[in-house]
C-alpha cells in the first residue's frame, strides 16, 4: 500500500471512529440547536491544531446539517469529529511513514439538502484540499457520488 493509501486508510479509520462517538456531547449541542435556520452554506474551521516543527496538517471535510430540520443530529456528529480531532492532535497527531500529521476539521452546512452536499464536497476538495469528507447522511453521499467519480483522490 502506498503512502497516500496509508494516509487515506488512517483518515478513514479516524472518521469511522468519530462517527460512532458523535452523540457523546449532546448537552452542548442541545443548547445551541435553536440557532439554526441561517441561509447559505455556513463555513467554519472547527479545529485548528498548533503545529510543531516537522508536522503537517491534513484537512478533514465535514458537510452535514448544522441548520434546518436535522441540525441537532448534524451538530452531534460534528461534536464527535471535533472531539476525536482534538484528542488525536493533543496526543501529538498520527504518523504515516515517519511523518507526523495533525488534523484540521473544515465544516460546511448542507442543511440536510443533498444538492448542497454535492456543492460542499466540491468546495471542500477544491478550496481546502480535503482528502476525505465526512457526510453523515445517505442523501448527501449519493449527491456527491458524481463528483467523487470524476476525482482520482476519492
Amino acid at each position: 500500500m502506498g503512502k497516500v493509501g496509508k494516509l487515506f486508510s488512517m483518515l478513514l479509520a479516524v472518521c469511522l471512529m468519530v462517527g460512532l462517538t458523535g452523540c457523546l456531547r449532546s448537552e452542548m449541542s442541545q443548547t445551541s440547536a435553536g440557532k439554526g435556520g441561517e441561509e447559505g452554506s455556513k463555513e467554519q474551521e472547527a479545529v485548528t491544531p498548533e503545529l510543531a516543527e516537522g508536522e503537517e496538517v491534513v484537512n478533514i471535510g465535514y458537510s452535514g446539517p448544522l441548520s434546518g430540520p436535522a441540525a441537532l443530529y448534524g451538530k452531534n456528529v460534528l461534536n464527535g469529529i471535533e472531539m476525536a480531532a482534538r484528542e488525536i492532535n493533543k496526543a501529538g497527531g498520527f504518523q504515516v511513514d515517519g511523518k507526523t500529521y495533525k488534523i484540521r476539521v473544515v465544516t460546511l452546512d448542507d442543511k440536510y439538502l443533498p444538492n448542497e452536499t454535492g456543492t460542499n464536497a466540491k468546495r471542500l476538495v477544491q478550496e481546502h484540499d480535503t482528502p476525505i469528507i465526512f457526510i453523515p447522511h445517505s442523501g448527501g453521499v449519493f449527491a456527491s457520488q458524481v463528483f467523487n467519480e470524476k476525482r482520482t483522490i476519492f
